[in-house]
This record gives structure tokens, sequence and C-alpha cells, in this order.
């Protein structure tokens, strides 16, 4: 196969990624921290019994999901089921948040099962509610589903548009590293409009993000992305290397779907570099792990390898047989639209076999979708292909001629058909030539100039990126000087006032020496000196987060600072706030609880991480806190002095506190407060 052929192959590979991306969305596509938390190892029975001995709707909804979140890359039907129990919950309990997250999941995993059409109407019903919740991650996700349902459905210019949309919100927002996906999925768009080149940079860009943000999901497609682009430049030692990347991240997280689109192209590289019993053991792996999803589109793949490296056999056919059960597949699947590319391969092996009729057919498919590639290399493909069809047809005939004994008149009959049939053979060819050759050059201004269009877009929105990312470094420096002005205001400065009115008090009434008492006054004085410095320095840096800016931000002041330390690693998630204030109270005695929180957590969990969540519902302020540390027992430990202070505030505010906690799986607090 020359190097054209193979790279038209590979254009056609780069098309079936947007259907890996869960999430690829999947939902990691649509939720990095969805993406992060499938991996976890969790027991079915564990999640399962959490179902059933939930004690209220709220429970037995975030135990649904979870369990649908056990199922995903195992089991997709499976997994919608519960996705489906969920939403029905949310729904019913009527709370914008869960539903928010049913319809992200419902999403994600209808891109996994290749269903488009409902993975574009539930990204709509997701933009939709959340902005009118005003939920900034519900928009980026609801965008970025619509836009890869559109390129599934073949419309290139929405799944660019939308995916620039959710970008520019996720820059506006400093949603960056949540969403490793957008820069993947324009480089995957880059490759679909032949731009492998120029795809590269965003996969390796992908790959940063995601290492960033323990995204391993979004990193294994991205590995196999770079590895497709490595085969189709004939670079097969990078792209072997590449694979066993995507493949050692793929075994982490069960990612069957992906496993076997990785085994299925190491079966067609050996198939290019002749190893064609290496690459039936590898067609063969990549079909058991396709079947373990019920994954479709790698089971057509592992097929196709299957069919190409008999064919490199010299099993003929064989090779056909298994590409028409591919062929039934697609048919029956209603996906034609991903695998046009191994037409002209059926098409070769079919005319091995003298099946030149079948071969047509193909070749007549690939034709129609690949008119503007290759004007003189179909057509003469066309030609070959025709006159082999009739030659084949005449030959029957003229065995029925030569059985019924027909006389030496319809042999000249014969030579005459053949005229008639090669001039017009050379009439429509030349049609068909001329009518090629200006949709080709239509077709390539069209696309140089949609090109220049796309590439106008993108360079925007890497300027965009960029100033949005030094505002948001300037809030940052200034929320942090805040801090530290209150506390060297408020502790600090209290203290000085205090020991320099003790000092003076004491000035009259204890007699000195006059050399003592020459030391006193000009200790007062540094201590004036030091009262002094240290209001300039607390005025220089005067913005206060919590009293000025809100809780929010206070939060995230602190949680920031910690992260900082490395002690701990602090995930904080907002749903459902506006920039609309709390009362005073409730700002202050909430971030004493978060504060008190986090201070648990670094002196005794042992924790590597500890994820915050603050949310709210109509009249209900709901705080939710997770670590991964050692546990404890809440019986024996129910009366420490940190547990207290947060029961103690939480009462304080009229709210609810449930602790759970089980040595050697972490720490849960769940607090409900109404507003």
């Amino acid at each position: 196969m020359n190097k054209s052929i193979h790279l038209r192959k590979q254009k056609l590979k780069y098309g079936l990624l947007i259907i890996l991306i869960l999430v690829y969305s999947i939902s990691m596509i649509l939720n990095p921290v969805f993406a992060q938390q499938i991996t976890q190892q969790d027991s079915q029975i564990e999640l399962l019994e959490n179902i059933k001995n939930a004690k209220n709707d709220t429970s037995k909804y975030l135990s649904l999901e979870n369990y649908g979140k056990w199922w995903f890359t195992r089991n997709p039907d499976t997994c919608l089921k519960y996705y489906q129990q969920g939403q029905k919950i949310a729904s019913k309990i009527q709370n914008p948040s869960f539903y928010i997250r049913s319809l992200r999941m419902l999403t994600a995993i209808y891109q996994a099962m290749g269903n488009h059409k409902e993975m574009k109407k539930n990204g709509e019903k997701l933009i939709a509610f959340s902005i009118k919740n005003k939920n900034i991650d519900g928009q980026i996700a609801g965008y970025l589903a619509t836009g890869t349902a559109a390129q599934s459905l073949g419309d290139i210019q929405q799944y660019l548009d939308d995916h620039i949309k959710a970008q520019q919100i996720s820059d506006q927002n400093n949603r960056l590293l949540k969403y490793p996906n957008i820069p993947f999925n324009i480089g995957a768009a880059l490759n679909l409009m032949g731009q492998p080149q120029k795809a590269l940079p965003y996969y390796y860009e992908a790959i940063d993000l995601c290492k960033r943000a323990k995204n391993d999901l979004i990193l294994s497609v991205s590995y196999y992305n770079i590895a497709t682009y490595f085969a189709s430049q004939i670079k097969y030692d990078s792209a072997l290397a590449y694979h066993e990347k995507s493949l050692l991240v793929c075994k982490s997280i069960n990612y069957d779907q992906l496993i076997s689109m990785n085994l299925s192209e190491l079966s067609s590289t050996c198939y290019q570099l002749k190893q064609f019993e290496k690459g039936l053991n590898y067609a063969n792996k990549a079909l058991e792990d396709a079947e373990k999803s019920n994954y479709i589109i790698g089971k057509v793949n592992g097929l196709f390898g299957l069919s190409q490296n008999y064919a490199g056999l010299l099993e003929t056919k064989k090779a056909v047989k298994i590409g028409e059960n591919a062929f039934d597949l697609i048919q029956k699947n209603d996906i034609e639209g991903h695998f046009y590319g191994y037409y002209n391969f059926l098409s070769e092996i079919n005319a091995k076999s003298g099946n030149h009729k079948k071969a047509y057919f193909y070749l007549q498919k690939f034709k129609n979708w690949e008119d503007s590639v290759s004007n003189i290399e179909v057509k003469t493909k066309i030609n070959l292909i025709e006159t082999q069809y009739n030659t084949s047809k005449k030959e029957k005939q003229i065995l029925s001629l030569q059985k019924e004994k027909l006389s030496q008149s319809l042999e000249l009959q014969q030579r005459n058909n053949w005229l008639f049939i090669l001039a017009i053979s050379l009439i429509a060819l030349s049609l068909i030539g001329f009518q090629f050759f200006i949709n080709s050059r239509r077709k390539s201004l069209l696309n140089n100039q949609n090109l220049k269009i796309q590439e106008q877009k993108i360079k925007e929105l890497q300027q965009l990126q960029q100033l949005t990312a030094t505002t948001s470094i300037l809030k940052g420096q200034e929320e942090e000087r805040g801090r530290l002005a209150r506390d060297l205001h408020d502790s600090l400065g209290g203290l000085l006032s205090g020991i320099k009115l003790n000092l003076n008090n004491m000035n009259g009434n204890v007699i000195l020496s006059e050399q003592n008492a020459n030391v006193f006054q000009r200790a007062i004085g540094q201590l004036d000196e030091a009262i002094v410095e240290m209001r300039r320095v607390a005025h220089s840096m005067m913005p206060e987060a919590l009293l000025k800016f809100g809780l929010i931000d206070a939060i995230k002041d602190f949680s920031e600072n910690i992260n900082l330390s490395g002690k701990l690693k602090i995930h904080f998630q907002t749903v459902g706030l506006s920039q609309d204030r709390f009362p005073e109270n409730i700002e202050i005695t909430l971030y004493r609880i978060v504060q008190e929180l986090i201070n648990n957590t670094l002196k005794h969990a042992e924790a590597s991480d500890l994820y915050i969540q603050l949310a709210k519902t109509d009249d209900l302020l709901t705080l939710t806190a997770e670590d991964n540390g050692k546990g404890f027992d809440i019986n024996t430990i129910k009366d420490g002095i940190g547990l207290k202070n947060i029961k103690n505030r939480v009462d304080y505010l009229g709210g609810k506190l449930d602790i759970r906690s089980k040595i050697g799986e972490g720490t849960s607090f769940f607090i409900e407060i109404k507003t």
C-alpha cells in the first residue's frame, strides 16, 4: 500500500478518536473530577449495598451515581440503567445540582455507546438548564457534548464553534485544568481537516494538562492520538512507543474500549511491516477487549485487522469473509460514516479473489467518500475495476453463447458490443474525470478558506487565554496580600499595642537607674517604630478576602496556601452559588468550620487529598468535606476538641452535622444549613 493511501487510512482513524473521548469527556470529556473517580477500585458489593441502605433520596442518588461510575468502563449498558435511575430521583427532589450532574453523566455514557443523537439532545438540555441555574461547569460540559456529537453527525463547523465557546467560558472562569480535553479535541479537528502536524502541539498540550490534573482518561486517548500521528508519518518506532504508553494507562483504569483501539492499531502496524502472524495476535486481542464492553467500533476495527493480516498471508478467501462480516456489522449499526476508508481495502481483496462485481461496489463507495483526494489515482482504479467487471460479464456471455452453440455471427456481435462499451466507457470516464477535476479544485479552495478562518479563531482563543491567565494571577496576588494584612493588623498589631500599654503603665510605677531608664525609653521608642512599620505594611496590603469579597474567595485563598505547602491537596468546588453575599455571621462561621476541617485533616488524617464542596439549592446551603486518610472510630474520638469546635459552630447556625468514618477508608463531613 503506497504512502498516500496509508495517510488517508490514518485520517479515518483520527475521525474515530472523537468517539473515544467519553470525557473522553468522558465525561471526562465532560468532567475531569469524574474521570478521576472512575479509576478508583471501589468494591462492587459495597457500592451496591450503599444503594440498598440509603436513608434518603439524596444518599440514594449519590450511591446510584457512584455505582454507575464503577460500571462506566466495564459495561456501558448497565451504567446507563443506573444513571437513568439517578436522574429520576434528581428530578423528583428538584435538586438543580444533582439534575445537572445526571445530565452530564448521561451525556458521557451516550457518547461512550456511540449514540450521538441522544448525546446531542442531552447536551442541549444541559446548556439550557446550566445557563438558567448559572452553573459554569454545566455550560462547558454542554458545549463540549453538543460539539462532539455534531462532529460525529458530520458537522465539523459546529464542532469547532462549540469547543471554542467551551474554551472561552473555561478561560474566563479559571477552569483550564479541569478540561484538558479541549485542546485535545481541537487537535482532533485539525487532523480531520488534513493538518496532522498542526494538531500535534495540541495533543502535547493536552498531555501536559492531563498530567497536572491527574486525568488518566484523556491522557490515554492523547497518547493514542500521537501514536496514530507517527504511524501516518511512517515512523513506526515512535508509534509503537506511544501505543504502549496508552495501553499502560488504559489498563490502570480498565478502559477496554481504548485498549481495543490500541491493539487494532498495533495489528494494522504489523500489517504495514509485513509481520502478519503478530498482527493476527493483536487483532484477536482487540476483539476480546471490544467484546468485554460490547464496543461496536472496536469489533469492526478488530475484524478489519484480522482481514488485513490474512490478506497479507495470502489467505484471500478468509480475508474476504471476515471483511464481509465487518461490513455487515457496519450496516447493522448504521456507522458507515466512520469506516469508508476501509472500503478501498475491501475492493482490493475482492478483486484478488476474482469477485470484480463486489470490488467495483466497494470502490464506488470509497470514491464517493474521497472524491476530493487523488483524482488520478481513483480514476485509474475505477478504469481497472470497470474493465475487469465488464470483462467478467462478457466472459459469462461468451460461455453462455458457447453452450447454446451460437454461430460466428454472435462472435461478431460480441466484438461490436465491446467497441460500443469501450466508446461509452471512454466518454463516461472523460466526463467523470472532468467533473472530478472541477469538484476537487472547488473543494480545495473552500477548504483553504475554512482553514484560514479556523486558524484565526484559534489564534484569538490563545490570545484570550493568555489575557485571562494574567488577570487571574493578579487577582490571586491581591487576595493573598489581603490575608497577610489582616493577620498583621489583628493579631500582631493587637499584641504589640498591648505590650506598649503595659510598658507605659510601668513607667511611672517603677524606679530605675538613669542608665536603665534610658534603655527602657529606647525600648518603648523601638516598639513604637515596630507598630508604625507593622501598620504601614498592613495598610499597604489591605484587601480582606473574607470581609470584602466573601466566603468563596476566602476558602479558595486558604486552600491555595495549604496546597502550596505540599502537605495536603485540597480540591474545592462550588455548585449553584451566585455572586450574592451571605450574612456576615454565616460567612465567618463557615470559614472557621472549613479552617477547622482542614487543620484536623493536616494534624490527624495522614491524607494526601481533601475534597470540599459548597453547594446551594433554594434556601439550603450544604458543605461537604471528604479525605482519603486513615479514618477513625467516631465512638472513641467524638469528644475531641476539633470535632467539638465544628459541632458548636454548626449548632450556632442551627444546622445539621453528619460525620462518617471508617478506619483505613477516610472521613467525610456533611453539613446542612438553612439560609
